[in-house]
């Protein structure tokens, strides 16, 4: 086609632009950011805005995975103990994985102290170990002989990591095994602890009188009476 100056015209299709369609928001890419965050500013700067702010997001669309601020730091602090947890479910022995254990827990102890705070806030009373210590600790009940020696283990680690042991490497890792029971003796019915003769110190008998236990004694008053 010619216009009236004799030059040539062409007529050019442009495509209408669309935009990407959003990538969806998943649970992973939540819990990644949000323990970004509570590393940098701390457990009250990372706020539910605050994320939404950092992913992109409204508001809105991480409330569709975690019921609020503590349900969604609950799931992050647990991921410290995630390895942990997958090796004794993994058949890993005991003697290994309390080494897992004790180090990951030393290397991120406020972290630690945080699960362990916001478990405590959202249980039931009774039941405030974090899931995934339940799962560890249900791993080491098949290695110790049963739940009340893995729950001493257990004790025995958390309270030096609590009291401030410090971050040990690999292969230093002591392993904590749980304590001797005391000797028991089975009855039926129920089960007694065996007794134990402790011999107390007795006060020393009064020396003999030689007195005649009918001679009268006199005080210093001038009273007197009878033995």
């Amino acid at each position: 086609m010619k216009t009236q100056d004799g030059l040539a015209s062409l007529s050019v299709a442009v495509a209408p632009i669309v935009a990407p369609a959003p990538v969806p928001l998943s649970r992973a890419q939540i819990i990644a950011v949000t323990a970004r965050c509570l590393q940098e500013v701390g457990y009250d700067g990372t706020t539910i805005r605050r994320l939404a702010t950092e992913l992109n997001c409204a508001v809105g669309s991480i409330y569709r995975y975690f019921t609020d601020k503590r349900d969604l730091l609950s799931t992050v602090t647990q991921q410290l103990l995630e390895p942990v947890a997958a090796a004794v479910e993994a058949g890993q022995p005991y003697t290994i994985t309390a080494r897992q254990y004790r180090q990951a827990a030393t290397a991120e102890r406020a972290t630690y102290q945080l699960m362990f705070w916001l478990a405590a806030l959202q249980a039931a009373p009774g039941h405030a170990l974090p899931p995934v210590v339940q799962r560890i600790l249900a791993g080491w009940a098949g290695d110790l002989g049963g739940s009340d020696p893995a729950r001493q283990a257990w004790a025995l680690i958390h309270a030096d990591i609590c009291c401030g042991a410090a971050p040990i490497q690999q292969s230093a890792a002591a392993v904590v095994l749980p304590p001797t029971p005391l000797p028991t003796l089975e009855t039926p019915g129920r089960l007694i602890v065996q007794p134990v003769r402790v011999d107390l110190p007795r006060e020393p008998s009064p020396p003999p009188t030689t007195a005649d236990p009918a001679e009268p004694i006199t005080t210093t008053s001038g009273g007197a009476y009878l033995l």
